[in-house]
């Protein structure tokens, strides 16, 4: 059976990349061209670094195209290589970090806390506390080519819950209230002489309020 024993890196600059192999794998390259360089590894493995300027036929791949694995025997080491490589003034994209003691921590500090869940608050209430606000989509005629309208969405902020869903404030709505609500959209409307049509959804039943002014 074959075995692949040979592993080409496509790079800039075979030169530059030799000086920076040569320090991280502690040894000199056994062969070095303007266009090629390569190592022997003590397994056997040997180490090309080919220029992707004239490698045929030309590589596609960019930086990150590949990888080359380093295994280590444990976590100790892994953190130990990673102080060495740090102090050749190695640029490293991702620390070695212990994902299970970063568990341990979150759970002694009790960070995982449960959520809050945002009270249902009455429609009513809402109003007379000012947190509705509205956000106004416009209702373009294709044909003329001319806004002709626009939709109004609902919005509730809490102010200590934030933005709250609309099932918190509209369940047990009645007409009194989405009129309330149907008259303040009216009244928030920047522009005279503009259509605002508000669509209310209550658990699934659709409440529309067509309003002109």
């Amino acid at each position: 059976m074959s075995n692949p024993n040979f592993v080409l890196l496509y790079v800039d600059s075979p030169k530059a990349s030799a000086t920076f192999y040569a320090g991280l794998l502690d040894r000199q390259p056994v062969e070095t061209s303007p266009t090629f360089a390569m190592f022997a590894l003590d397994s056997g493995l040997m180490l090309g670094l080919w220029s992707r300027h004239t490698a045929e036929p030309t590589p596609v791949a960019g930086g990150g195209g590949a990888e080359l694995a380093f295994q280590v025997d444990d976590a100790a080491a892994v953190d130990a290589t990673y102080h060495v490589w740090s102090g050749k003034d190695l640029g490293v994209l991702q620390k070695p970090v212990d994902a299970g003691a970063i568990r341990k921590i979150v759970q002694e500090q009790k960070l995982n806390t449960e959520t809050v869940s945002p009270p249902d608050l009455s429609l009513k209430k809402a109003i007379a506390s000012n947190w509705i606000s509205f956000v106004y989509q416009p209702q373009v005629d294709l044909k003329k080519k001319m806004v002709i309208g626009a939709e109004a969405f609902v919005r509730v902020t809490h102010p200590q819950h934030g933005v709250l869903p609309p099932a918190r404030v509209l369940g047990g709505a009645g007409d009194e209230d989405l009129n309330g609500l149907a008259a303040q959209a009216i009244a928030s409307a920047a522009r005279p002489r503009l259509s605002a049509n508000t669509s209310l959804t209550t658990r699934n039943t659709e409440k529309p309020l067509s309003v002109a002014r």
